[in-house]
């Protein structure tokens, strides 16, 4: 278990819904915790992970990259409009 893991194991007991509704929130936590995590990503329709190049991490904890369509950042510079409707979704 990394650095990553046991933090998630050891702060995050509870579950505050962070895979259905409060995913882009522990994404910034995850972010502002461990700065060397590269990027927020949205790797699927509905959830946000942190991804340190090789790894993508959630309330989870570690699972292996497959296929991540978009950072953060290049989506919103991509697709403004869709983002931000999407980022007002996630944050209500």
């Amino acid at each position: 278990m990394n650095e990553i893991e046991e933090f998630i194991k050891r702060r995050f007991s509870n579950d505050c819904n962070w895979l259905y509704g409060n995913c882009y929130y522990f994404a910034l936590i995850l972010c502002y915790r461990f700065p060397h995590l590269e990027k927020i990503y949205y790797p699927i329709e509905g959830h946000w992970v942190v991804s340190d190049g090789e790894y993508a991490y959630d309330f989870n904890g570690k699972s292996k990259i497959k296929d991540i369509f978009y950072s953060e950042d290049e989506w919103k510079y991509e697709d403004e409009e869709y983002y931000e409707r999407v980022i007002t979704d996630c944050t209500r």
